[in-house]
């Protein structure tokens, strides 16, 4: 109704000044200043909207304090009662001892006097003085447990009253306090934010005060003004890139790496704000040198690998120029929690180009969050070495909780070829490449993976097929899946995608050339899906998606390349799409499967209904003669973004829009909490930007 009011008056009160305006001024002064007072409308509209939805907050608080007022009330009342008979049961108990002990003061009496009694009547007087002992003494622990009963409920109307007490006070004090959001908002884009609550203290708050913090904030209303801007100048200047890059979200947060000009690069984390943009934790600390009897300072920074987030922690591969081969790190968000789980190459570096060795440090990391396992865990490709006693495993399969003892190679799948000499004179047979583990993919507890195997869970050389790991084994033992090409020849699996229990993955057993698979973890139950391509003249199945119970993949042969269907069996594998160019770039947006082709100059974004199976084109944008692959980022269940080029564009149900031109597509993209992040150039060099659907409401003041 009071909407209804505001607007009426609003809408009034506009037709009175364009009447007026239409009278007194010319044609184009009588627009701009409709213009201006529409806008006044909105505000006007909009402030009152944000008021009462303040206001309806309030109420609900207030409404719901009341609601406890009156529960612990009626709570109060029945203790109260409930106090009041053990009371009375209390005088009873004490009464009755009383009248029972004047029974036995009387037959001790009784018994004084009978001297010359006989034994029979004594013995009958003791055994009635005796039971009626017994029975005060059972009247006394009856009364004596009503009186703790009664205590303890005293305590509970005690605190039950101070509780009373409290709710009046946070009621009496809840208020709202407007102010302006510097550091809760990003750097460019400062604004107004109103926050609801009791002013009485707490952890992080001062009683009585007149702000709102800590544990004083009930609720906070309002968003940051704009729908894009910088979050935070993290390297102040100009020109003066910090490059933020790696990005990975957890638990509503972004992490990323980034040079500050005086740390080097190093492990930063965001939620969007200015103030929530900070670095993690200096990984490598600042080095001294002495030159010429001057104390140089230096900060070289850290480098990073493979960056993969989980519930809980980050994982990531890290190394400096002291020590140039990459560890295995861990975070949970802070500098305490952030440290090197285990250091696997203990061997000088210098063993690397030596010996033509191809490691940098710990890949293939994947983590298996703790929603689906309990906790965060990680596998990886590591390669242990150890001077001491010459141990020179090369590259295999590695699992981790993110602790030292939680590290554990998993099996050694090959042997070594090299000689070398021991400390102690002698000589041991080293390995300096390993089984060299791949595309580590989880379905259901099984894990699998690709390696080039010639020992432990094989008995000869079989080239590099397809293995598993089962996490709910006791022992994490690995196992040879199947060796899909006979002997020491590779049928080298890749393109892994998991679906409905199943790993599908391309693969060649020299007989039908490079085809759809799918493996169940058994070497009965790894099959070829479909010969596609005749002859073994292999389509290559590439890129795969599984949305439900398909699995979406591309092949390229025929001249063509082809987007295809599949339930996992021959019979129901069809081609849904072709193109005489290109289909790549597959994603699985809200529950629809997205692809890009090549139209000219520009690439189109397509989106395949997976109900009735039909293509429609999304929007096309104009690419470089060497674009990349998309990189796409979900901020919602109707919004995502890719780039293209240098280009950053979102999706919603109305087509493609561009965001930003000015974007660096390596660093990437991802989204967090409806927003996207991206690096761009905002004035300030490359650096880290959001953008959103803003959903408002904006506080105006």
């Amino acid at each position: 109704m009071r909407r209804s009011v505001l607007s009426v008056v609003l809408m009034f009160t506009f037709s009175l000044l364009t009447g007026c305006i239409a009278e007194d001024n010319s044609s184009q002064e009588k627009e701009e200043e409709i213009e201006r007072l529409t806008r006044q409308v909105d505000n006007l509209t909009s402030e009152f909207d944000e008021l009462e939805v303040a206001y309806n907050i309030l109420n609900e608080t207030i409404a719901s304090s009341e609601g406890r007022f009156s529960e612990i009330d009626s709570l109060l009342r029945e203790k109260n009662a409930t106090i009041e008979s053990l009371t009375v049961l209390i005088d009873d108990k004490d009464s009755h001892i009383i009248e029972i002990e004047n029974q036995i003061m009387i037959l001790q009496n009784q018994l004084n006097l009978t001297e010359n009694t006989s034994v029979e009547t004594i013995n009958t007087l003791e055994g009635q003085v005796a039971n009626l002992t017994d029975h005060v003494l059972l009247l006394e622990i009856e009364r004596d447990l009503a009186i703790t009963q009664r205590g303890a409920l005293e305590d509970e109307v005690s605190s039950l009253t101070l509780s009373l007490h409290e709710i009046e006070e946070k009621i009496s004090m809840i208020s709202g306090v407007l102010y302006n959001a510097v550091m809760d908002c990003p750097e460019t884009n400062p604004g107004y934010k109103l926050r609801i609550g009791s002013d009485t203290g707490g952890q992080g708050a001062t009683r009585g005060d007149g702000l709102l913090t800590g544990e004083e904030i009930l609720t906070s209303f309002g968003e940051c003004p704009s729908d894009i801007g910088m979050v935070k100048d993290i390297l102040p200047g100009i020109a003066s890139p910090t490059n933020p890059r790696n990005f990975v979200s957890m638990g509503g947060n972004l992490y990323f790496t980034a040079d500050d000009g005086i740390h080097g690069e190093e492990l930063w984390r965001s939620d969007g704000t200015l103030g929530g943009t900070y670095m993690v934790k200096d990984i490598t600390p600042p080095e001294a040198s002495i030159s010429g009897g001057q104390v140089t300072i230096t900060n070289p920074g850290t480098s990073f690998g493979e960056i993969v987030a989980g519930d809980n922690k980050v994982f990531f591969s890290a190394w400096n120029i002291s020590d140039p081969v990459g560890e295995l790190h861990v975070t949970d968000g802070t500098s305490s929690g952030t440290k090197m789980v285990t250091d696997l190459f203990r061997c000088d570096p210098v063993f690397i180009p030596q010996f033509g060795v191809d490691y940098s440090g710990v890949n293939s990391i994947m983590v298996i969050p703790s929603s689906v396992w309990g906790f965060d865990k990680a596998y990886f490709s590591g390669f242990e070495c150890d001077p001491t006693s010459v141990g020179v495993l090369g590259e295999e399969p590695f699992t981790s909780d993110g602790t030292a003892s939680g590290t554990v190679m998993l099996s050694d799948l090959k042997y070594g070829n090299t000689s070398l000499t021991t400390p102690g004179g002698g000589s041991v047979i080293v390995d300096f490449y390993g089984s060299k583990p791949r595309d580590f993919t989880n379905v259901g507890t099984m894990v699998f993976f690709s390696a080039d195997a010639n020992q432990g869970a094989v008995l000869g050389d079989v080239g590099r097929e397809l293995f598993m790991t089962d996490m709910a084994s006791p022992v994490s033992s690995v196992t040879l899946v199947k060796d899909i090409a006979a002997g020491a020849v590779s049928s080298n699996p890749e393109y892994f995608e998991p679906m409905q229990g199943k790993l599908y993955f391309t693969a060649d057993n020299v007989i039908a050339g490079r085809e759809l698979w799918k493996s169940d973890g058994t070497s009965m139950g790894t099959l070829l899906v479909t010969n596609i391509g005749s002859n073994a003249s292999s389509s290559g199945p590439g890129e795969k998606v599984s949305l439900g119970d398909r699995i979406y993949f591309t092949t390229t042969y025929d001249y063509s390349t082809k987007l295809w269907e599949s339930d996992g069996t021959h019979i129901n594998s069809s081609v849904i799409y072709q193109s005489n160019t290109s289909i790549r770039d597959l994603s699985n947006q809200g529950g629809s499967l997205y692809f890009t082709t090549v139209d000219g100059t520009r690439i189109a974004l397509n989106k395949l209904d997976v109900n009735s199976a039909t293509v429609s084109n999304r929007g096309a944008v104009e690419m470089s003669s060497t674009r990349g692959e998309i990189i796409y980022a979900k901020a919602n269940n109707t919004v995502f973004y890719f780039i293209v080029d240098d280009s950053i564009y979102s999706h919603t149900d109305n087509g493609i829009q561009q965001i930003h031109s000015a974007t660096v597509a390596s660093s990437g993209i991802a989204g967090v909490g409806g927003k996207v992040f991206f690096v761009g150039n905002y004035g300030h060099g490359a650096e880290l930007m959001y953008h959103w659907y803003n959903p408002g409401p904006v506080i105006s003041i």
